[in-house]
């Protein structure tokens, strides 16, 4: 499987220090640490797109 990072390089998950968006579905799922500006990997991480979608979801909710 190849993942891409938003720079557009593959990921090689052995070689490259990465992380996973832990949403289900999350269209790029890895990221390099440097990209995301993030000094280490943190256990429960989603990236901003999928955040964005959360909150979008969220606020439809409640407009009931």
């Amino acid at each position: 499987m190849l993942n891409e990072c938003l720079c557009k390089k593959v990921i090689d998950l052995m070689m490259d220090v990465a992380i996973e968006c832990k949403r289900a579905g999350c269209e790029t799922q890895w990221y390099h640490l440097q990209c995301m500006k993030l000094n280490y990997v943190l256990w429960n991480w989603v990236c901003e797109a999928c955040m964005a979608l959360g909150m979008a979801r969220r606020s439809k909710r409640f407009k009931k």
